[in-house]
């Protein structure tokens, strides 16, 4: 009977510590999305609902793609964001060499994940443009 205890408790304190990794993935998709998934912000209120559409695609992303699908989007992604943040940072740099380029990985996970971001532009009457 104690050995089923201590094995639920191992079992319990595993499937925690893989939920707070995937949260902390998702938190980092959140904020490194817009740099390549844009939507027109009017004011206020169009902007909290683009960030519920982007909370919207990394929430279903995590749960369409493998765990380890998730985590390489994410880094992608965050590759990319930090890419683009540097490049905006540095304009005359970014005229000569023209602004940075999604990867080939990226753009694949963005075209596996089409139907999730159809699903949350409907969800959040939005329309996002790549």
């Amino acid at each position: 009977m104690r050995k089923s205890y201590i094995c639920l408790i191992v079992f319990l304190i595993t499937a925690m510590q893989l939920k707070g990794a995937n949260m902390g993935s998702i938190e980092k998709v959140v904020n490194d999305l817009p740099m390549i998934i844009h939507a027109d912000i009017y004011d206020e209120d169009s902007e909290i609902n683009y960030g519920n559409f982007i909370s919207c695609i990394a929430n279903k992303a995590a749960i369409k793609l493998s765990r380890q699908d998730f985590e390489e989007f994410a880094e992608e992604l965050n590759n990319f964001s930090t890419k683009a943040e540097k490049a905006m940072s540095d304009v005359e740099e970014m005229l000569k060499n023209g602004p940075p380029q999604p990867s080939g990985k990226l753009v694949a996970y963005i075209e596996a994940l089409q139907p999730v971001i159809e699903e949350c532009e409907e969800a959040h009457n939005i329309r996002a443009e790549f």
